[in-house]
């Protein structure tokens, strides 16, 4: 579980930084980890 929320801080803080257009992306490759 710790480390889902360390993905998920470290995916957060990218999407922060990325454009809002690289949320497709984004989602993306979240999906994939959280399989």
């Amino acid at each position: 579980v710790l480390g889902h929320g360390t993905l998920a801080s470290i995916l957060w803080l990218r999407a922060q930084s990325l454009d809002l257009k690289s949320k497709v992306a984004i989602t993306s490759f979240y999906m994939f980890i959280w399989k």
